[in-house]
């Protein structure tokens, strides 16, 4: 996947991505086609290329609000789909996971969006659009940071206000 804000490349590239970067994505692809999501080329290059990842993006408005209670001013986006598939998910918890996936799409009135991974203190589950749009969700609440994921991440690192908003 190539990124072209050079900023961003730099801080992808402290989190171990590199632009010809691929992985195998075909057990990510096949537990998206047993649950019924439309896995589309655009998701695919995305997992292969940061699949696996755990992407230490700084983010403006933790550095702008910054406390003694803040120690680490990144969003933590842990690119994982396996998130998913392990045991500790019941087939419940599944259903749930697509419900609230089925939710935030037509929410934000997307056709496709696909889970990918988490915060690293799980509170946060980070889904991805078809035109690689990174949205986080939490507690019905929900956020699409941008039109694409460079956008999005763009975004994160510049913008103080990256609230969210509820989606009931």
């Amino acid at each position: 996947m190539i990124i072209n804000n050079h900023h961003i490349k730099q801080v992808l590239m402290k989190s171990g991505w590199y632009e010809d970067r691929v992985i195998d994505t075909s057990q990510y692809i096949k537990w998206y086609q047993k649950y019924g999501f439309e896995i589309i080329d655009e998701v695919v290059k995305f997992l292969s290329s940061f699949g696996g990842l755990t992407l230490h993006i700084p983010c403006y408005r933790y550095q702008v609000r910054r406390t003694k209670y803040t120690i680490d001013t990144n969003e933590i986006i842990i690119i994982n789909p396996n998130y998913y598939i392990t045991s500790d998910f019941s087939d419940t918890d599944i259903k749930e996971s697509i419900e609230y996936a089925n939710e935030i799409s037509s929410f934000l009135r997307m056709k496709t969006i696909v889970p990918i991974g988490h915060s690293k203190d799980y509170e946060d589950e980070y889904f991805l659009g078809a035109n690689t749009e990174l949205i986080a969700a939490h507690e019905g609440e929900v956020i699409c940071f941008g039109t694409t994921f460079e956008k999005s991440l763009e975004r994160i690192m510049t913008d103080e206000f990256t609230d969210m908003k509820c989606i009931w």
